[in-house]
């Protein structure tokens, strides 16, 4: 918790803080997409990326695919 979202809240109660927070991830687009929540705090939208390890001859890991909540959707990776 930053201090900005105390001082809108005007609190460090986590209820008043998290109802600013959803007003203020409604504009933020971060790593994994938009960031906007609904009323209980969980994202509307996001992407994650799906990884393996591969080992050729150093272990590391690849991204091989992205999970799309908007749609469900996995895409693979070619």
């Amino acid at each position: 918790m930053c201090i900005r979202d105390r001082l809108e809240a005007d609190s460090v109660n986590a209820s008043l803080v998290r109802e600013e927070i959803i007003g203020v991830a409604d504009d933020y687009v971060g790593l994994t997409g938009p960031c906007g929540l609904d009323e209980s705090g969980t994202r509307h939208v996001y992407h994650i990326g799906l990884f393996e390890i591969v080992s050729d001859p150093n272990p590391r890991w690849a991204l091989i695919g992205e999970y799309d909540s908007s749609n469900h959707a996995i895409t693979w990776g070619e």
